[in-house]
């Protein structure tokens, strides 16, 4: 055998010998900094698995990008409890695994958008654009730099997965794609949601809410009054497709949703949910304002619905050492709040998170908590001014303008696009809706998939669709 035949067997023995060199380097270099890993994040199972699941996320995000982007989306309504645990405790706290995921998906944001034909979304970013520059001055202004910081890293996180949806989107099958993850993401919050109900037994229900994997009953509520939205959506669309099996398989999953959605007693939430049926009922099929009607009546006859909507009602309470119901309480406090704002901050505001900083001052039933506004336009009205709240309501008002022109795909999709934003103004008037950065991914990832449609050949969806109802005489069976 000559040297030449030799040489690719010699080759290969060596490459083997230095892979077993780095391999048994890279186990001792583990078994040295696993104690002092440990010492660091204490041993509970949660803690110990935060630097494997962070290397198997780092490898993924390297390797297959929108894989890595869609699994992120699917589990991340599963996570808001998980992340809580795994905080790391150095120096008595610091970032954790989210932290590292919201850092991920602006890192790979930032590298679609290096690759991406940027001016074909300037419609779309120039909103986005008017929007950070108010964070900017409002950062500037803020009483705490570092919340302020994290709230606008949490809005930039919001961006990226709106951009890269639209990226990532670039046929009808993957947008079905993101429909379909955006309802696998129910899974884990209901099922844990579901083990919530049984450990309060159904009796417990009028005076307990159930919050799923979210870190309040009204995170929760909004996810699944969305979830729902969507899930009727795949069940009415012919372009969604889905065979009988798949559709009972919807059918009995939306009937799941609904369920839990009733658990949260979370009234917004269900009201939200009664008008996009409403709305379609009036639109497309006349019949399910039948189902509509049948349904409520249904419903007031569930004791702890009964008694949720009568409380709603309840007289006021003047003793400071008994809170007021939850809208007279909210309407006092957006009162008080803007009776001791200035003027002259009209316009530019007093920073982000000033609110809360200012709550215990100019709201005495307070009790000395850093309330947040439970109303959007309050807050960021009263943190960065006129300015800034035009900002935040041209986003949307901008998106409901441009994603018109999906009737050319879909009208249904454009009648859920449209039900979807409104909706989401509607209970900012009434809930913290910029601070629930679990449910805005799922917001975004709609809209950012829904927006790059318009993209899509207007033949690629030349199938039946719904036709709105006529304004002929009402039908009952239409």
């Amino acid at each position: 055998m000559t040297f030449h035949a030799l040489a690719p067997v010699r080759s290969s023995v060596v490459h083997g010998r230095a892979m077993t060199v780095a391999i048994a380097l890279c186990a001792i270099a583990m078994g040295a900094g696993i104690p002092a890993y440990l010492a660091v994040v204490g041993d509970g199972a949660a803690a110990v698995l935060a630097l494997p699941l962070t290397v198997a996320l780092a490898a993924l995000f390297f390797a297959r990008k929108k894989t890595f982007f869609f699994l992120v989306l699917a589990a991340r309504s599963a996570c808001d409890l998980v992340f809580e645990s795994i905080r790391l405790s150095v120096a008595g706290g610091g970032p954790g695994i989210g932290g590292f995921v919201n850092a991920s998906i602006i890192g790979l944001a930032l590298l679609v958008i290096s690759k991406d034909d940027v001016l074909r979304r300037k419609p779309f970013l120039a909103a986005w654009a008017w929007f950070f520059c108010t964070t900017a001055y409002g950062f500037l202004l803020a009483p705490s730099k570092g919340e302020s910081l994290r709230f606008i890293l949490a809005w930039v996180s919001n961006f990226a997965v709106f951009y890269c949806a639209a990226s990532f989107v670039t046929s009808m099958k993957d947008f079905r794609t993101v429909l379909r993850v955006i309802v696998a993401s129910s899974i884990i919050p209901v099922a844990y949601g579901m083990v919530q109900v049984a450990a309060a037994g159904l009796g417990a229900l009028s005076s307990s809410r159930v919050q799923g994997t979210f870190t309040h009953p009204n995170i929760f509520a909004f996810y699944l009054a969305f979830v729902i939205c969507i899930v009727f959506y795949q069940l009415k669309s012919p372009l969604q497709g889905g065979g009988m099996f798949g559709k009972a398989a919807l059918v009995a999953w939306m009937a799941v949703l609904s369920g839990m959605l009733v658990c949260t007693q979370t009234r917004s939430a269900w009201l939200v949910c009664m008008a996009m049926f409403l709305a379609f009922g009036v639109l497309f099929e006349r019949r399910y304002l039948l189902y509509l009607l049948a349904g409520c009546c249904l419903a007031l006859l569930v004791e702890p619905i009964r008694d949720r909507i009568i409380d709603l009602s309840a007289p006021e309470v003047v003793t400071s050492q008994t809170k007021l119901d939850s809208f007279r309480w909210r309407v006092e406090l957006w009162t008080a709040a803007l009776e001791w704002m200035e003027i002259k901050r009209a316009l530019f505001g007093y920073g982000i998170g000033a609110f809360s900083e200012n709550a215990p001052v100019f709201f005495a039933r307070g009790d000395g908590i850093h309330w947040d506004a439970h109303n959007v336009y309050v807050q960021w009205l009263f943190d960065v001014g006129l300015l800034g709240l035009a900002a935040y309501v041209w986003i949307h008002g901008r998106l409901l303008y441009l994603l018109r022109r999906l009737s050319q795909v879909d009208r249904l999709l454009r009648f859920i696009v449209m039900v979807t934003v409104i909706s989401y103004l509607t209970v900012s008037f009434s809930d913290n809706m910029m601070f629930y950065l679990a449910f805005n991914w799922y917001y975004w990832l709609f809209l950012g998939a829904a927006s790059s449609l318009l993209a899509v050949p207007a033949e690629a969806a030349r199938q039946a669709r719904p036709e709105p109802a006529s304004g002929r005489a009402f039908v009952v069976w239409r």
